[in-house]
């Protein structure tokens, strides 16, 4: 058998491959952790990305659902004015009609 002086010590050539084989093994565990860590950290990162585009998507539909109801609610205010004025109108004329029926002026 090989044998190497380490200190006081000497190790056979099979201790050290028993050695190298333990480092080895505890490098490869933490690359495997590591990758695995690595692969949670995408999938977290895709599922992030995806619920930020649905929320982007979701917001766009509501800022059209917002211009869709504004414009209604211009319509609507159109409407009101124009009632508005109407009533006005027929006010107006229902006064003077009162007016002229006090006085006994019909026309």
């Amino acid at each position: 058998m090989d044998k190497y002086r380490t200190g006081s010590r000497a190790m056979t050539q099979e201790q050290i491959n028993i050695i190298f084989g333990i480092v080895t093994s505890i490098i490869g565990y933490f690359i495997r952790d590591l990758i695995r860590r690595l692969n949670v950290s995408e999938s977290i990162a895709y599922e992030a990305r995806n619920k930020a585009n649905q929320l982007e998507r979701d917001l766009q539909y509501r800022s059209d659902d917002l211009i869709e109801l504004r414009r209604k609610l211009e319509s609507f205010e159109s409407m009101l004015n124009e009632l508005n004025k109407n009533y006005a109108t027929i006010a107006a004329i229902l006064q003077e009609m009162r007016e002229n029926q006090k006085s006994g002026n019909f026309k």
